[in-house]
């Protein structure tokens, strides 16, 4: 009699996690509704998203969707932040879809690591940030192997 108790229990709850898929669509197949053209944004949202002008019209409306709720949080952030964001809005939406995906991946590889680990990366960039730009920019080329890194081939 348990046996036959413990089975049903058990076909229910199949039964039923089969009916909860079913009626489940995965957040990531719903489809974003239409989301506004530029000229359609009010006013604060286009003095606030003014680095995406040029993009805004061609970006996905997922993209535009996340832009628009950092337009709702932009005045509740800190003068700093809203600089930053400010300044670093156009190169990221400029960013592919697998270069936006990339910096993720090593945003959160980098998180993973241990403390000191992080502020020895963080003080290598704060070296780097405070270099002249020709500096930056020999140092880069000799990164990826250019020639311009190699004064003697010139």
């Amino acid at each position: 009699m348990a046996r036959q108790q413990f089975a049903a229990l058990i076909l229910w709850l199949v039964l039923a996690a089969t009916a909860q898929a079913q009626n489940t669509v995965p957040p990531s197949l719903v489809a974003i509704p239409p989301q506004p053209l530029w000229r359609e944004l009010s006013l604060p949202q286009r003095q606030i998203l003014a680095p995406l002008q040029e993009e805004w019209d061609q970006l996905a409306n997922y993209q535009r969707r996340k832009w628009l709720g950092i337009a709702q949080r932009y005045p509740y952030m800190s003068a700093d932040e809203q600089q930053r964001m400010q300044e670093r809005m156009r190169p990221w939406a400029s960013l592919s879809t697998s270069e936006r995906q990339n910096a993720r991946d090593r945003y959160r590889e980098f998180n993973r690591l241990p403390a000191e680990e992080k502020s020895r990366i963080r003080q290598h960039w704060q070296a780097y940030t405070s270099l002249p730009d020709e500096e930056k920019a020999r140092l880069q080329a000799q990164a990826t192997g250019s020639d311009a890194a190699n004064p003697k081939t010139k």
